[in-house]
């Protein structure tokens, strides 16, 4: 049986997951703030609960998932000339 905290941590995780899906659809272009710097990329996998302590998603050219929370911005797109 789960505890109260535990409950709330991941009802926490799963609201992060879902807005992070919604806002960042796979295949959006994104900045990512990696810790060693920002990337451009692009969303490879929708977000998830990894190991019930993190929501994490997966980007193109980027090993690994990183933390969603914090790390992820749109990149605005660009005015098509005419």
């Amino acid at each position: 049986m789960k505890t109260m905290k535990q409950q709330r941590t991941e009802a926490r995780l799963q609201r992060l997951v879902d807005d992070f899906n919604r806002r960042f659809p796979v295949g959006t272009p994104v900045v990512l703030r990696k810790d060693s710097g920002p990337v451009e990329t692009t969303v490879r996998a929708a977000a998830q609960i990894l190991g019930g302590h993190s929501a994490v998603a997966w980007f193109e050219g980027v090993s690994g998932c990183y933390d969603v929370e914090g790390r992820v911005t749109a990149i605005a797109p660009t005015a098509k000339a005419g």
